[in-house]
């Protein structure tokens, strides 16, 4: 490889001493690679690689449920329902808390009247 010849040639790679066949090898070797690369992206996200139109179809689809209001309203109220959910833990090991507390110095109570009814 040699170093580009002018300002125009930066983007450019040359490659010395090859012949046409070497570039359309290099060529066809790339296209392949990167068709690979492409479908083992597409199958890994669950699409299948042979219907690109398709796949086009389901991302717009999604594209615009996320701009739809009434799906953006549902997506809201689904955020507020998780938060709620996640708080209620929570709330509820407090719950559990207030009432062992509660039932303890209510049973201090009744001690402390039972023994002050038994003084004679």
């Amino acid at each position: 490889m040699s170093e580009p010849r002018s300002e125009g040639e930066a983007n450019r790679i040359f490659m010395e001493g090859l012949k046409p066949g070497d570039v359309a090898l290099l060529r066809d070797v790339a296209e392949l690679a990167a068709e690979k690369a492409v479908c083992g992206a597409f199958t890994r996200m669950g699409l299948d690689p042979t219907q690109p139109l398709k796949a086009q179809r389901d991302f717009n689809f999604l594209r615009d449920l996320t701009h739809d209001k009434e799906f953006g309203a549902d997506l809201d109220w689904l955020r507020r329902a998780r938060q709620r959910s996640e708080g209620l833990v929570g709330k509820s090991i407090l719950t559990a808390v207030g009432i062992a507390v509660l039932g303890a110095l209510h049973a201090g109570w009744t001690g402390v009247q039972t023994l002050l009814s038994k003084v004679p």
